[in-house]
């Protein structure tokens, strides 16, 4: 009987872990496709010059490359343990990281006439995922907008200045 209640137990477990793991796909998958999104909108509301174009076709390509990326990066973490994961970690430059998460968000900030302002990055490197600290950290500023009024000023400092530490 004690045999049987633990299978039972692992196989919720399982169904938990799966359920989660869906869930998270389904999270991170929609953070590029919402920026891919928001730039076509952006970009066909009205006629622009060939290089707009170009810029937002990058942009896109950028985000296609980052969907790529999260499905390879989750189908790989789902085949590691807690233990093994961390043998895809790797020396990350935070700050660059950063950067370039911001100017993804851009448009889709300016949307809601809400401004990104960067005062002050430090360089800070950590050893870490890098594909998943650009879903933590793009989930931050996705979240701060999509929760922000229009016009709102905000900081993501305080969030961002703790990746450090984790």
């Amino acid at each position: 009987m004690e045999a049987f209640n633990e299978m039972i137990g692992r196989i919720e477990d399982g169904t938990k872990k799966l359920e989660r793991f869906n869930s998270d796909v389904s999270h991170e998958l929609k953070t590029p496709i919402t920026a891919i999104k928001g730039e076509i909108e952006v970009t066909l509301k009205r006629k622009r010059e060939v290089k707009e174009y170009e810029e937002s076709l990058r942009s896109i390509d950028t985000q296609i490359d980052n969907i790529k990326n999260i499905v390879e990066d989750l189908l790989l973490l789902s085949k590691f343990s807690k233990d093994t994961v961390r043998k895809t970690f790797e020396n990350c430059q935070v700050d660059m990281i950063i950067l370039e998460i911001v100017e993804n968000f851009r448009k889709l900030a300016k949307e809601k006439d809400i401004k990104i302002i960067i005062k002050q990055i430090e360089p800070v490197n950590m050893t870490a995922n890098d594909q998943m600290l650009k879903i933590s950290i793009s989930n931050l500023i996705d979240n701060a907008i999509k929760y922000s009024k229009e016009r709102k000023k905000g900081c993501i400092y305080h969030y961002i200045r703790r990746i450090k530490y984790i």
